[in-house]
């Protein structure tokens, strides 16, 4: 069985979509609870709550509060042309491909390769 992971991502790899968008992928149905517009890019943050993983163990050094550890917050760039306005429900889509796993204990990257981490409509 492995070890612990960590799963990760960038905030430009997650896209606004609307909430009953199919597309496969890893969704997240979150508050805009700010947004920002600089320049050309719009990033809205988000908390999301952790409740539906399962085993979840973040560490110590992390100095999270009961209350605090199942929720995490949560940024995405979205596309400027989005219509995402603070206090709004914004669903959010992850692709798959653009994750990142690592070791937990070794931090090495799992998921190196080639073509990973790179837009998939480019590969």
């Amino acid at each position: 069985m492995p070890g612990p992971l960590i799963a990760g991502f960038r905030p430009d790899h997650l896209q606004a979509v609307p909430c009953d968008d199919q597309a496969a992928g890893l969704r997240f149905r979150v508050e805009a609870e700010v947004v920002e517009w600089l320049g050309a890019d719009l990033f809205v943050h988000s908390g999301v709550a952790l409740g539906d993983f399962q085993e979840i163990a973040l560490p110590e050094e992390l100095g999270l509060t009961p209350e605090r550890a199942n929720r995490h917050s949560l940024v995405a760039r979205v596309d400027p042309s989005a219509d995402v306005r603070e206090g709004n429900t914004v669903c959010l889509r992850l692709d798959p491909r653009r994750a990142q796993v690592f070791d937990a204990i070794s931090g090495e990257n799992l998921t190196l390769g080639e073509n990973h981490g790179r837009n998939p409509d480019e590969t």
